[in-house]
């Protein structure tokens, strides 16, 4: 009896450890997926491809959970995004690009929070937005740009609270604000290129209460 319950725990410690890839298909034969398992857990890398046969989601798995690199793609091929996870969190920079492979964005994040450096892209590669997170706020300084390379907004921030200015092209100041907890909070002023007041506004928390 002995060796008997003994043959069992090693029968059940080789199945566990057994590592095997799963598979599902379209209904027209193509591979749909390709997850490796260890058991009765995805365990390794785990692929997911469109009808056409082209990948669209690539990552790595260990013990269910989301770990290291995982990318997605567009139909046409083109990568979609590339992010970096840690035990099922976002953990890392994020990149995203456009359905023609530009760069969209780039992103940090610490445990799903953007937490460092950003950027935002136009399709031409120029820097947009240019700015850090601190646990989720903006921090910092922040610069704006037109497509040129101009900067025409420069916003400093502690913590999510903080002032931005916008400036129009050719140099007069077109927009003032304030910030708190990454929205608008207080008096929002534009300004006439000639710098006479054009409007304001007031917001509450990123709630517009007086126009």
């Amino acid at each position: 009896m002995k060796y008997l319950i003994t043959f069992f725990i090693i029968l059940s410690l080789l199945l566990v450890s057994c590592t095997k890839t799963k598979k599902s298909y379209y209904e027209n034969g193509k591979l749909r997926s390709e997850i490796k398992m260890k058991g009765d857990k995805y365990y390794g890398k785990a692929t997911w491809y469109y009808s056409s046969g082209m990948k669209q989601h690539e990552c790595n798995y260990i013990n269910d959970t989301l770990q290291g690199k995982s990318t997605r793609w567009f139909v046409n091929g083109k990568t979609q995004s590339v992010e970096h996870y840690k035990d099922n969190h976002l953990n890392g920079k994020v990149t995203t690009y456009d359905l023609n492979g530009k760069k969209v964005s780039e992103e940090n994040y610490h445990l799903d929070t953007l937490h460092g450096p950003f950027f935002q892209y136009y399709t031409s590669g120029q820097i947009q937005i240019q700015g850090n997170y601190n646990n989720g706020l903006y921090d910092g300084q922040w610069l704006y740009y037109e497509d040129d390379g101009t900067i025409v907004g420069i916003g400093e921030y502690k913590n999510g609270a903080g002032k931005q200015r916008a400036w129009y092209k050719n140099g007069p100041l077109k927009r003032v604000v304030n910030y708190l907890d990454n929205k608008k909070h207080g008096k929002e002023i534009w300004y006439k290129p000639d710098g006479s007041v054009d409007k304001y506004l007031v917001y509450d928390h990123g709630e517009l209460i007086s126009p």
